[in-house]
């Protein structure tokens, strides 16, 4: 459909297309390349296409691609055949086999649950006028419930899910909703919604398909998750810490275009996982342009300096267990010295490219151990330590570049 995938601030500074437009994934509205009407109207297609209402937007397509012709722009309507057959290809992926007529017609949710060794996985699949338009895994925190009771999460994900949002003709359920949640489901529903736990039939067909897809989701989160916390435990042993007392990591990077845009990021990972929704950028202010070392100390005076006075001031502040930072022997000397001024005693690790500037070659410094060494390449700490630079590496990329061309 040739929507913008680009960020607003890259969008609202844009000067001409970029690669995708050339490539013919986006109608460049950027540019104005396309009108707001006809932009309004590839949204309102895609709109429809994830609805589920196919039929409609493929009559469209091909009244739009008969018109284009009628005015001999050729281009247009062979762009709007191809777009008719690719949508065609889309729905023969997507078909469910249904004898039901009804089943054609009903959007139908399909939610099934698994459990397996404390862990949750709720599976979500959509159906739209007889389409697969969508599924998810979902895996709630279960870590403070030493019991966690699966019927329990099943009913909270869906009051959160879909309370006081759209939702679907017929519930397809592997466990039994409350008549409570039902009626306030059914309050803002404008028709009687059915539920059922896919006794026989095609549902029963899905339903066990959905839990099947449930219980090997599951088991790929447990097995990322054994993954993730085996590189925790060695980097943990690297930087002495108890393996129970590492947990949260914050990384930060230093980016800029020969002095302009300075942008320093930081990033967080946590739970074993990254945690995007807590990453932040400063922009920096008062180092010099091109002093890398003066903007690392701005930005860790910065955070942790107000994150001390939060504290003092009696408010809830949850430190990192340790700080990475990304570059060498200069930037770890300032945030020693920043460290010595706040009164921290957070372990550091610097992460420097070394001199072959390779991956896999970089070089650790622990400056409180007074150490600097290389781990070798199969290491699960370095990869560990690779996955948080690296993300905080692009985090800061993507602020600058957004940065200059907003100066510009």
């Amino acid at each position: 459909f040739q929507l913008r995938t680009c960020e607003d601030s890259v969008f609202a500074h844009r000067d001409r297309p970029c690669l995708l437009h050339q490539i013919k994934r986006c109608s460049a509205p950027c540019v104005g390349a396309v009108s707001a009407e006809e932009y309004a109207e590839q949204v309102r297609r895609a709109t429809a296409f994830l609805n589920g209402r196919t039929a409609d937007l493929t009559r469209d397509l091909e009244t739009a691609m008969h018109q284009a012709a009628e005015k001999l722009d050729f281009e247009r309507a062979a762009g709007l055949r191809d777009q008719i057959q690719a949508l065609a290809v889309m729905q023969s992926k997507q078909f469910i086999d249904s004898q039901n007529q009804n089943s054609k017609q009903q959007d139908i949710d399909i939610i099934a649950i698994a459990q397996a060794q404390g862990s949750i996985c709720v599976h979500w699949v959509s159906i739209r006028g007889g389409r697969h338009v969508g599924d998810r895994s979902f895996f709630p925190d279960t870590r403070q419930d030493p019991s966690p009771n699966p019927q329990d999460y099943a009913e909270a994900f869906v009051a959160q899910h879909y309370l006081g949002k759209p939702k679907p003709d017929v519930f397809i359920t592997n466990f039994r909703l409350p008549e409570s949640l039902q009626t306030a489901l059914n309050s803002e529903h404008p028709r009687q919604i059915v539920f059922t736990q896919g006794e026989r039939g095609e549902r029963k067909v899905w339903l066990n398909m959905a839990t099947r897809n449930a219980e090997h989701a599951l088991s790929q989160h447990q097995l990322q998750n054994s993954n993730q916390q085996e590189r925790v435990a060695a980097l943990a042993e690297i930087i002495g810490l108890p393996e129970n007392e590492l947990q949260r990591l914050e990384c930060f990077d230093i980016s800029h275009t020969q002095g302009e845009a300075t942008l320093a990021s930081c990033v967080v990972y946590d739970d074993y996982a990254m945690q995007p929704s807590q990453y932040r950028r400063y922009n920096i202010t008062t180092a010099k342009a091109g002093d890398d070392y003066a903007a690392m100390r701005e930005v860790l005076t910065r955070r942790y300096g107000k994150m001390q006075q939060a504290r003092e001031n009696g408010e809830t502040v949850r430190f990192p267990d340790a700080v990475l930072i990304d570059g060498g022997k200069g930037q770890i000397r300032m945030a020693t010295e920043v460290w010595a001024e706040l009164g921290l005693h957070i372990p550091l690790v610097g992460i420097a490219k070394g001199v072959e500037r390779k991956a896999g070659l970089e070089e650790l410094i622990l400056p409180f151990q007074n150490r600097q060494f290389r781990l070798p390449p199969n290491s699960p700490a370095l990869h560990l330590l690779q996955t948080v630079r690296d993300e905080s590496h692009r985090f800061a990329i993507t602020g600058m570049r957004a940065k200059r061309d907003k100066a510009r």
